[in-house]
């Protein structure tokens, strides 16, 4: 019976094509299964960005990372946004810290607009009305006393009573909204339909 010999050649031949591999897709992939923010202000924003788009999935590695930060950077509200990788021995899984810095104190920060992006057509007036009605009134410094999420449902549940359609709180629970400056301290949510991809918009495809 011939055996088979494992030559110098044959593990160097092996271990380019892992290389190659690696190279091809980026970086080697990590298991994020911890996300925290060390902040003296709110960080729900950058934390609820990370968790969707980080905690525990498959193929994160540090570009998706650094093109998560980078989008959040984006939003005009940081100084400086840091960000920290700690292994968790002896598995083999990581914990994200974020150190975000916000350029402005953080109760000052008024939300001046709410853009509604790829839904059918809607009667702005009767939807600011509804986010008023539902705990989100633009022109107010809520920001500070409202978290994150809290925002989030808010716009859902105004969205859903403005265009009484039941059903879209089955399409999406919790909306994606994107954040931008327009003037110091004061800023402009955009909040996306059930077709967004917010995956696809800051990763491009996987």
């Amino acid at each position: 019976m011939k055996k088979n010999k494992i030559t110098f050649s044959m593990v160097l031949v092996a271990a380019l094509t892992l290389a190659f591999a690696m190279s091809a897709h980026g970086q080697q992939a990590l298991r994020i299964t911890s996300i925290e923010a060390r902040s003296h202000y709110s960080a729900a924003f950058p934390l609820r960005y990370c968790n969707v788009l980080l905690y525990d999935r498959d193929g994160v590695d540090k570009t998706k990372i650094r093109a998560v930060i980078q989008e959040l950077r984006k939003s005009g509200l940081f100084k400086s946004l840091r960000w920290q990788l700690i292994r968790n021995k002896p598995q083999s899984d990581y914990k994200l810290i974020l150190y975000p810095k916000y350029k402005v104190d953080f109760e000052k920060i008024v939300i001046v607009d709410v853009i509604v992006s790829d839904f059918e057509p809607i009667d702005k007036a009767k939807f600011v009305k509804q986010l008023s009605l539902n705990g989100l009134s633009i022109g107010k410094s809520l920001w500070a006393e409202t978290p994150f999420g809290e925002i989030a449902r808010s716009v859902r549940k105004a969205l859903d009573d403005t265009l009484q359609r039941r059903p879209f709180i089955d399409e999406i629970q919790v909306p994606w909204i994107s954040v931008r400056v327009t003037t110091k301290g004061r800023v402009s949510l955009t909040v996306h339909g059930p077709e967004y991809s917010p995956e696809l918009t800051i990763f491009g495809p996987w």
